[in-house]
C-alpha cells in the first residue's frame, strides 16, 4: 500500500479484501492439521512494513483509518465498466 491507500479505490482490489476476509473467516470454522494450510489472511505491505506485524509507520496506520473511515464503494474505480 502506498500512502493514498490506491488500492482500496479499485473495485477488484476491493472484491479480493472481501474474498480473502470470506476466507478467514470460513477458516476459522474449520480444522486443519499443522502447515496444512499456508494461507495466513490479507497482509497490509507497505514501504515501511506490514502493518498486521505491528512494522508500518503510524502514519500509514492513521491514513488508513482515515482512508477507510470515508470508503464508498460504489465510488470504487475500475478499468472496466462492466467490473464495476
Amino acid at each position: 500500500l502506498d500512502e493514498r491507500m490506491a488500492p482500496l479505490e479499485r473495485s477488484w482490489c476491493l472484491f479480493e479484501v472481501l474474498q480473502t476476509m470470506i476466507r478467514v473467516e470460513e477458516k476459522r470454522h474449520l480444522q486443519f492439521p499443522q502447515n496444512h494450510d499456508v494461507f495466513c489472511g490479507l497482509l497490509f505491505c507497505t514501504s515501511s512494513g506490514i502493518m498486521n506485524f505491528g512494522e508500518a509507520a503510524n502514519e500509514v496506520a492513521l491514513s488508513m483509518g482515515d482512508r477507510l473511515s470515508t470508503l464508498r464503494l460504489q465510488d470504487a474505480r475500475a478499468s472496466s465498466l462492466a467490473d464495476k
